[in-house]
């Protein structure tokens, strides 16, 4: 009688540790992806504080650029913070990377030496620490969206999924693509597989 009812007290035991040790581990990588998002955001904010002392010398478009950056990297910190709504952070992850292409072309792309040598050092601070961002986000990019932020600095409107992510079953030779019908399919046949 007794080894009947310890047999399944060692089990319960070992599964509520293997799942203590697997929620420990995540909480763990959850912080870590949080303070990289946090140093990331330091980086930016620091980038913008110089970027404004130099105001006479850029334009207030760039300006924008780089405030609208920090808003960005903001939100992306705060996305960081729950890792269990992933879209969100993917989302959120693809608006400053978008927006970083972009803040480098305007900054540096004018050719001012003044302002290269004034904010150089801040911006490879942002660089560096959006490597190590991007370094943790390739563990967690569960489908790839577009961002209403492109390189090339036209607006999309809405942000949907990328064709080429989606199983095969589902791609259409069609230029013009329904999302949601696509969805649909991939979630049938998936379904009845």
């Amino acid at each position: 009688m007794s080894r009947l009812l310890t047999m399944p007290c060692v089990m319960t035991f070992a599964t509520m540790f293997v799942a203590s040790f697997a929620s420990t581990v995540q909480a763990q990588y959850d912080r870590s992806l949080y303070r990289v998002a946090d140093d990331y955001r330091d980086a930016v904010s620091d980038f913008e504080r110089e970027a404004r002392r130099l105001d006479d010398r850029i334009d207030r478009l760039t300006l924008r650029l780089i405030d609208r950056l920090e808003d960005a990297s903001g939100d992306l910190r705060s996305a960081a913070r729950r890792t269990d709504d992933p879209i969100r952070l993917q989302y959120e992850f693809n608006e400053v990377q978008s927006l970083q292409v972009r803040v480098e072309q305007a900054v540096f792309g004018s050719g001012c030496p003044i302002i290269s040598r004034a904010l150089l050092r801040h911006w490879n601070e942002v660089l560096v620490t959006f490597n190590g961002l991007q370094y943790r986000m390739q563990f967690i990019q569960p489908v790839r969206y577009d961002s209403r932020y492109p390189a090339h600095g036209v607006p999309v409107p809405g942000c949907g999924i990328q064709e080429s992510y989606l199983p095969p079953a589902t791609r259409r030779s069609a230029s013009r693509v329904d999302t949601g019908s696509l969805l649909m399919q991939a979630f049938l046949t998936r379904a009845f597989r």
